[in-house]
């Protein structure tokens, strides 16, 4: 099961905590108008006997082009202490502290672009038709980490893979060459 979300993310102003917001929700009214993380990733961690993929494009620092927040929050840490949910590996646009970035071009944020790319194939590195867990995330930290640098900036993508994931096992299989 894949799960992505490209968009703005954004903390509660009382508690902090992360979440999405949809096109048309407003900042300020977060707890009506917004998905709580944490809600989504306990539910897609409940799906049993599944492999389940959250991609997040999406950026809860308060100062980049995917991150909202309401006059008077401050910013978070994006899955801070919500632990890892059983079979749910979350692979998110930056680390907790930095700032998300488009790329040039595109209009794709630069982690949903490199993203594409390496679902596409380009993270295949051992060339087998295959794009494993392990091979996608070394291609979206670096893919990304370059071509943030580029633009003077700090992004690195979080991955969160929880105990007795196979990091081996692919995520897409038989690419065309």
């Amino acid at each position: 099961v894949y799960v992505y979300f490209s968009g703005h993310g954004a903390p509660d102003t009382e508690t902090g905590d992360a979440y999405l917001v949809p096109y048309d929700a407003n900042p300020a009214y977060i707890k009506t108008g917004g998905l709580p993380l944490a809600d989504l990733q306990r539910t897609l961690g409940a799906l049993k006997g599944q492999q389940v993929y959250l991609f997040l494009d999406a950026c809860f620092s308060g100062q980049g082009d995917r991150s909202v927040l309401a006059q008077g929050t401050r910013p978070l840490v994006p899955v801070k202490a919500l632990g890892v949910p059983t079979g749910l590996v979350t692979l998110a646009a930056s680390a907790a502290t930095e700032t998300t970035g488009t790329h040039a071009g595109s209009g794709h944020g630069l982690f949903t672009y490199h993203l594409l790319a390496g679902l596409g194939g380009a993270a295949d590195a051992n060339g087998d038709h295959d794009v494993s867990l392990a091979e996608l995330r070394d291609h979206l930290v670096e893919a990304v980490r370059v071509e943030a640098r580029r633009q003077n900036r700090d992004q690195t993508p979080s991955v969160a893979v929880p105990p007795g994931v196979d990091v081996q096992a692919p995520v897409v299989q038989g690419l065309s060459q």
